[in-house]
């Protein structure tokens, strides 16, 4: 409950700051599933809105848009309740636009044909993010001029681009760096991580791969947690039993 409850408030938190909104704080209620697949697992079990956080537009609590308001009415009348519902139809008309996700264009680019592999394996991590990929073959000592046509030919298609140089050497992901103005990455690297190192640069205006790239760090943190687990499980068995 404790995760789940402080990966809510990141993410809502996340999407307060982008309009420029403090997110003071939240409460929700848990519960757990009554059927299906899930049946039994941990879910958070409220609706969250206007009656679940305080928030504060510049970080000023004069300027709070949520219940308090209503509670620190010095006298209920219809001005005053008039105030309370113009603020509740300003959050709802922000919270409407919290979903937007505006994903980018990820172009990975293998040096050789070697390299397919591993840049089709990046590719793939990305596209489990929600991200968008494109690739191509190319090579920085045999097809320089191709990369530079490259280049030029995605920077004027897409707005929100970044490249991931797969190759062991370096001498693309230099090539690209130098004759990009957009981010270029190391896809030489573990797929999920590189993955991640492109989410967390595109995260930082869009909430929705925001929520999750920190869903993924959380997950990899339980598996770590989770693996330590069964490995103090299994040393206070006895010598010679193993679990099965």
């Amino acid at each position: 409950m404790t995760e789940m409850a402080r990966l809510t408030f990141e993410i809502l938190s996340h999407a307060w700051r982008k309009r420029d909104v403090l997110l003071v704080d939240l409460k929700i209620e848990f519960g757990r599933m009554t059927g299906g697949e899930g049946m039994g697992q941990l879910a958070i079990a409220d609706v969250i809105d206007n009656d679940a956080w305080r928030i504060w537009p510049q970080g000023r609590e004069e300027l709070m848009l949520d219940k308090q308001i209503y509670r620190n009415l010095a006298t209920v009348d219809d001005e005053a309740l008039a105030r309370v519902k113009a603020a509740y139809e300003q959050v709802a008309d922000l919270v409407g636009t919290f979903p937007v996700m505006r994903p980018g264009m990820a172009a990975v680019i293998a040096d050789g044909a070697e390299n397919v592999e591993h840049a089709n394996a990046v590719a793939q991590s990305l596209g489990q993010l929600g991200l968008p990929t494109l690739r191509h073959v190319a090579s920085a000592a045999k097809t320089p001029g191709f990369v530079l046509q490259l280049v030029q030919q995605l920077e004027a298609t897409f707005a929100r681009l970044f490249f991931v140089a797969v190759g062991d050497g370096g001498a693309l992901h230099a090539m690209l760096d130098s004759a990009s103005s957009s981010p270029v990455f190391d896809g030489s690297q573990d797929p999920t991580d590189v993955a991640l190192q492109c989410a967390k640069l595109l995260a930082l205006e869009d909430t929705v791969l925001y929520g999750r790239t920190i869903l993924m760090q959380a997950n990899a943190r339980s598996a770590v947690l989770h693996a330590d687990a069964l490995m103090q499980q299994q040393g206070s068995l006895p010598p010679g039993v193993a679990l099965a």
